[in-house]
């Protein structure tokens, strides 16, 4: 099991420069309105992406040190969610076809405190 998870901000207009500034976290990639993002397929935002890579031996370990750095930037998140969508994705890959992951309840509880969306994804690239 391998993956990252990432910090998605998505608006109309997003001011990069101005996020970048008071978020204090460098993006790991950023996307403007009307990119090409796959294929021929083109974004309908502006979308800014902050992610942690993980292992599967340092699932847990790196899930906290997403969340630690997400909480000390809680104030900022909260603004931002007032004119953006804000949420949190894991994209976890697994080519044995069969795992599992726990988010204990501390965990839980800090990301519910954000009162964001959580989404996972699933992925195996069809190797299983």
């Amino acid at each position: 099991m391998q993956g990252y998870m990432a910090l998605i901000i998505e608006e109309e207009n997003l001011n990069f420069h101005l996020l970048n500034n008071s978020i204090g976290l460098e993006p790991s990639r950023i996307v403007k309105k009307g990119q090409k993002i796959i294929g021929d397929r083109v974004s309908l935002k502006d979308r800014w992406m902050y992610k942690i890579e993980f292992l599967e031996d340092d699932f847990s370990q790196k899930v906290n040190e997403f969340i630690d750095t997400l909480i000390e930037r809680k104030d900022i998140i909260n603004s931002v969610k007032n004119t953006a969508i804000v949420e949190i994705n894991f994209y976890i890959n697994s080519e044995k076809g069969q795992f599992g992951y726990t988010l204990c309840t501390e965990q839980l509880s800090k990301i519910s405190s954000f009162g964001i969306n959580i989404n996972f994804h699933i992925l195996s690239f069809g190797s299983v």
